[in-house]
């Protein structure tokens, strides 16, 4: 255990750790022998059914459930667990407040947005970078 705090491990550096301990401390015969133990190493379709049928049925053939239950289960799945369908929208509306608090709708604006585009840009003012070109004369 690291007491350092500032101690940092790459992930690539945590990984190729985590993967040598595996290798290390995993023993493949140990999880081939318990396969063996239970007949499902090497594959045999005979042992599979031997171990199948140390399994008994139940002794009791009907459990004796009671129709009338059977029945309220089957009205309770059938009416009562079903959730009601998902309303759908028209059109997703999204509201929007101005800066001064007024509400706005989708629509209006989509109309504000029209109006603004529609206005015609004003021209950008010229800059005195030309006059301030000074050009050297030769005498």
């Amino acid at each position: 255990m690291w007491t350092d705090v500032s101690t940092c491990i790459s992930k690539q550096r945590s990984i190729k750790i985590a993967c040598r301990v595996w290798d290390q401390s995993t023993n493949l015969s140990v999880i081939t022998n318990g396969f063996v133990c239970t007949g499902l190493y090497p594959p045999s379709l005979n042992k599979m059914l031997y171990r199948l049928s140390l399994f008994k049925p139940s002794e009791v053939a009907d459990i004796g459930a009671n129709k009338t239950w059977q029945k309220r289960v089957d009205s309770v799945r059938d009416h009562v667990l079903l959730l009601p369908p998902t309303k759908k929208r028209k059109s997703a509306t999204r509201n929007t407040f101005t800066v001064s608090g007024k509400f706005i709708k989708a629509d209006f604006h989509d109309l504000l947005q029209a109006q603004a585009e529609a206005k015609p840009k004003r021209k950008k003012k010229a800059t005195r970078q030309a006059e301030n070109n000074v050009e050297d004369c030769v005498i």
